[in-house]
């Protein structure tokens, strides 16, 4: 079994729902490049009122590396239970094939 481990953390300082839903593309942006990426297998971006599932391939793009949110990886095992592919053409590496 493979271990995760946590090598940087950014955070938005943000502590409700709903004012991490009124996030935007520049704060998340800002977050992801405050990131020490050395040694990084990938990003995850965490909270589900979190609205970056149309901008992961953009950062994926910038970083080089796979970015998953949990709203995605919840599509991502909805699909797997589902017996479904993950083939969306869309929403980063997970949802791509």
């Amino acid at each position: 079994m493979r271990r995760i481990a946590v090598l940087d953390q950014a955070h938005l300082g943000i502590d409700s729902d709903a004012a991490i839903s009124r996030v935007t593309t520049a704060q998340l942006r800002d977050a992801v490049r405050r990131l020490s990426l050395a040694g990084a297998d990938a990003i995850f971006l965490s909270r589900t009122s979190l609205r970056a599932a149309a901008m992961i391939d953009a950062f994926e793009a910038e970083t080089g590396r796979p970015v998953v949110c949990s709203d995605q990886a919840l599509a991502w095992h909805c699909l797997q239970l589902a017996g479904r592919s993950a083939d969306l053409g869309f929403g980063g590496r997970l949802l791509r094939g």
